[in-house]
């Protein structure tokens, strides 16, 4: 008997060790399991994920053409409004160099001015009453 101890012992040992365990498969899950509702639930979910990446797709391409128009567009009123700057910068350089030229012109002609005697000579006394009973005569 002392054997058959040992034999138990040794043997009890050895399960102590390494335990012999049955492979582990997953249980199917069917219309009477408890985590079906569950699964269905989640099943659900993937499909309707899918519904919305394809729909955040189809957003984002329409909103990437969308932001190409745009950016086109864009290029194209910037091309105008340099347009437009040039020549309101043309228009205003012309007009400083027009004052520049008047300025110069008037200076010129008030220079010619001072040469001449350009000065309107108020008639004398005796020709101013000849021609103020002249006018009252008239009257």
């Amino acid at each position: 008997m002392s054997q058959s101890s040992g034999q138990h012992n040794s043997t009890s040992g050895a399960s102590d060790m390494a335990p012999v365990s049955d492979p582990q498969v997953p249980p199917r899950i069917g219309a009477g399991h408890p985590e079906y509702n569950f699964v269905q639930s989640v099943m659900e979910m993937q499909k309707h994920l899918g519904e919305v990446n394809s729909s955040v797709k189809t957003l984002n391409d329409s909103i990437n053409t969308q932001v190409k128009i745009l950016n086109e567009s864009i290029g194209v009123v910037s091309t105008k409004v340099d347009s437009l700057v040039d020549w309101k910068n043309k228009i205003l350089g012309g007009a400083i160099a027009l004052g520049a030229v008047l300025a110069g012109l008037s200076f010129v002609i008030s220079q010619f001015f001072t040469y001449f005697d350009v000065s309107v000579k108020q008639p004398p006394e005796s020709e101013k009453s000849a021609t103020s009973s002249e006018a009252q005569k008239t009257k």
